[in-house]
């Protein structure tokens, strides 16, 4: 019983029969994939595949991971890093809840986020927005986070949205309680809007080394399918913001203005015509119309206009104060009087003036 036990204990581990090499006979997927001796059999012969490909117009050529290059593979923050070491710029990061970047909503810019604003930001609604802020909200709502109107036209990717706030007064050198930055969100758009980066970066070019609360920088939220289209355009705008410095000559380049302040020491500034919060909120909620306000504006203005009118002298009242006081000579009459006593002048001189016809 011994042997027996022990015989079927070494046929038990005996390593079980290697199963042929495989080989795959077309590269496609869903092709099958058979052992070496059914291979042979079918020499000449693809196996259907369980997919219908269809012939597709245009496209690109399949690249091999070995034909590729170090470039292809570059991130953009890499990219940029590199060409701005090699340029004399600082390519250190800073977190934006440590310094001016973050600062606490106003009263103004809670009371002017509400619902409208949201849709016309949503919407694309550029008139609406605009009479808005005519009505005097903040250029920079936000929430009790920090997440903010710009945050969300610029994750967007709507350059007109982004442009009306700007020109309104909107900051973007603001961010969110997660560090989140405008510029963020604009590299997190489903498709790439240079136009409204461009628009960014003249606000503050160093917001691409001002990172997030997990240490992220803008560049870092850019999808890989972009990476290319990101790195072409800061090639083509580095004589724009990184112009060639001489560290020999110009040191070296100085930290960011907001990151030296500390957080919450600047706080966004109500606009000129900033309206109350308790109109504010109805504006921003919808409660009350921009149209409505603005028309009653019009009307307020227009009869504190009346009433300053009436105060005006009457035309009967300034013809009479024209009579009592008759209007001086005018500089034609005066340069005639002059030109009459010329000759008398000139006869007591022993000179004689010919006529030569009107002047």
């Amino acid at each position: 019983e011994t042997t027996t036990t022990t015989t079927m204990t070494a046929s038990r581990l005996k390593e079980p029969a290697k199963i042929p090499t495989s080989r795959r006979i077309n590269s496609c997927p869903g092709v099958l994939t058979l052992p070496a001796g059914q291979a042979e059999r079918h020499q000449g012969s693809v196996p259907k595949s369980k997919y219908k490909y269809r012939k597709v117009i245009g496209g690109k050529p399949s690249v091999s991971r070995s034909m590729s290059t170090s470039y292809n593979e570059m991130s953009p923050q890499d990219f940029l890093d590199r060409m701005m070491k090699s340029r004399g710029y600082c390519t250190r990061n800073f977190c934006s809840l440590e310094g001016a970047y973050y600062c606490r909503p106003t009263l103004l810019q809670k009371a002017s986020y509400g619902i409208q604003i949201v849709r016309a930001v949503r919407g694309s609604n550029v008139q609406l927005l605009r009479k808005l802020l005519q009505c005097g909200l903040s250029p920079n709502p936000c929430n009790n986070f920090g997440e903010s109107i710009v945050h969300m036209a610029c994750r967007r990717g709507d350059y007109d949205i982004v442009k009306v706030l700007v020109d309104a007064g909107c900051s973007l050198q603001v961010t969110d309680d997660f560090g989140r930055t405008p510029l963020h969100d604009a590299c997190w758009t489903a498709e790439p809007n240079f136009a409204l980066v461009e628009l960014i970066l003249q606000a503050d070019e160093r917001l691409l080394h001002i990172v997030d609360c997990r240490g992220s920088s803008p560049l870092s939220y850019v999808k890989r399918d972009h990476w290319q289209q990101w790195i072409v355009f800061l090639d083509s705008h580095k004589d724009l913001y990184w112009p060639q410095r001489d560290l020999g000559k110009d040191g070296d380049e100085p930290l960011p203005p907001l990151v030296t302040e500390a957080p919450h020491s600047r706080p966004i500034k109500d606009p000129p015509n900033a309206a109350s919060l308790e109109l504010a909120e109805q504006l921003a909620a919808g409660k009350l119309g921009a149209d409505a306000y603005l028309t009653q504006r019009l009307i307020a203005a227009g009869t504190s206009n009346t009433t300053l009118g009436q105060n005006r002298p009457t035309m009967q009242q300034t013809r009479q104060s024209s009579t009592n006081h008759p209007a001086p000579a005018s500089p034609r009459v005066l340069r005639g009087a002059r030109i009459s006593k010329a000759p008398s002048i000139a006869a007591a001189m022993g000179i004689s003036i010919a006529s030569s016809g009107p002047t």
